[in-house]
């Protein structure tokens, strides 16, 4: 574990001023990112369920100015008495980016559809969704970027809306 911690720590050296070093003015309008985190659910959700974990995945197009939009993919899992909800979202955001010198917060809102399953067993269902949300972007260097959101997540099944509370940080680089 110790030297695969440290292979993790020289590898990363040796990456980290290449991303540092890129020109920011030849930076691509494409980014990919990946965060971990946990989501609260807050209401009409099973009385069981505590926090869920995990995180999210996305791709994004920067467009002129401070708008950019992403696709983003959030699977989170919540555990009650033997019992997991698989909770998996697709979303279409748009994102606005407040100016900034060194970091920036943002803005983002946009709707898809969840999906949800539970194991063991064989409930699985599909729903509209829809959040909103906000975070800070703190540059790294060159096109690398770390941060930290909270969205409003909001669930429209047939009956009573779902909300949950979904709180991240991780990494977003331009390509």
């Amino acid at each position: 574990m110790k030297k695969t911690l440290l292979f993790l720590a020289i590898l990363s050296g040796m990456v980290f001023p290449v991303w540092a070093a890129e020109d920011a003015s030849s930076a691509s309008p494409l980014y990919l990112g990946i965060g971990a985190g946990v989501d609260q659910p807050l209401s009409n959700w099973n009385t069981g369920y505590a926090l869920g974990f995990g995180g999210n995945l996305f791709g994004g197009y920067n467009i002129e100015g401070p708008w950019a939009v992403q696709v983003d993919v959030d699977p989170f899992v919540y555990s009650i008495n033997g019992y997991s909800l698989f909770n998996t979202r697709f979303l279409a955001e748009a994102k606005y980016t407040f100016a900034g010198q060194g970091w920036q917060p943002y803005v983002l809102a946009g709707p898809g559809f969840v999906f949800q399953s539970i194991s063991p067993g064989t409930f699985s269902t599909v729903n509209f969704a829809a959040i909103v949300g906000v975070g800070a972007q703190f540059n790294l260097g060159g096109q690398l970027h770390l941060f930290v959101q909270a969205e409003d997540h909001f669930i429209l099944p047939s009956g009573p809306a779902q909300m949950d509370l979904p709180i991240t940080a991780g990494i977003w680089t331009g390509l």
